[in-house]
């Protein structure tokens, strides 16, 4: 199977773990992804009102804040602006799964999985939310 084809896709990733973060913007970039990236959710905040993103991958647990509160601050924007943006969580424990689905995360994965399954797995997001 072919990697999956990120052009022009815009991605904000979001992780106090720097290491994390260059790995998947890395990969990301790649596969064609314009990439930023944050490590807090205020840094999260700025990025997104300077230039939005399709896509953003956020840590649960921030230094300075939970990604719930950037969640509802993307869905709060979408709503004014009309434009959908997916929102997977990440985390390094896989315990608070459902209440990640619950809070309206539209994907979630453990920091463990290979970066490749996360990859698959958000070109299926892209796949489906572009037909709506």
């Amino acid at each position: 199977m072919e990697p999956p084809d990120l052009s022009g896709i815009h991605v904000l990733i979001v992780d106090h773990d720097t290491e994390h973060i260059r790995r998947l913007d890395t990969e990301l970039s790649r596969r064609g992804a314009h990439t930023r990236t944050a490590t807090s959710l205020a840094a999260a905040r700025r990025a997104l009102g300077e230039e939005g993103a399709d896509i953003v991958i956020t840590e649960l647990w921030l230094r300075d804040g939970p990604g719930t509160e950037l969640l509802r601050s993307i869905r709060e924007e979408e709503t004014r602006v009309g434009r959908r943006c997916i929102v997977v969580a990440v985390a390094l424990l896989t315990i608070g799964h459902p209440a990640v689905r619950r809070a309206g995360f539209d994907g979630f994965f453990a920091k463990a999985a290979p970066i490749g399954d996360l990859l698959i797995a958000t070109e299926a997001l892209i796949s489906v939310y572009a037909k709506r």
